[in-house]
């Protein structure tokens, strides 16, 4: 199913990771610099559904054993997606430093 009100930034962070995720199979014997680029896709991604602008849906549950609460609340998907937006973006940029270290 075709989104038309996904931005094109949305678009092109989506496509960075989708592309590096082919390379993230080998993950470990890549170069430093796929890996890099295979984070940073996954951090954009994540950054633009938590910071970006616009509405957002989320849904869900919680589950602990065999119980489970549903939840939908925009802003607790925001919060989720914005705290691994950020983990994901202090690796992006600890691979990038590897990168440049390695190239200087």
């Amino acid at each position: 199913m075709a989104r038309d009100d996904l931005s094109p930034g949305g678009r092109v962070a989506i496509g960075i990771a989708m592309a590096a995720l082919g390379l993230g199979i080998l993950a470990l014997s890549a170069p430093a610099i796929d890996r890099a680029l295979m984070v940073t896709g996954f951090a954009l991604a994540c950054d633009w559904i938590a910071f970006g602008p616009g509405e957002r849906h989320f849904g869900g549950g919680i589950s602990v054993g065999i119980v489970t609460v549903p939840v939908q609340s925009a802003t607790l998907g925001r919060v989720v997606f914005g705290a691994f937006g950020v983990v994901c973006d202090v690796i992006a940029v600890a691979a990038w430093w590897l990168v440049y270290r390695t190239r200087a």
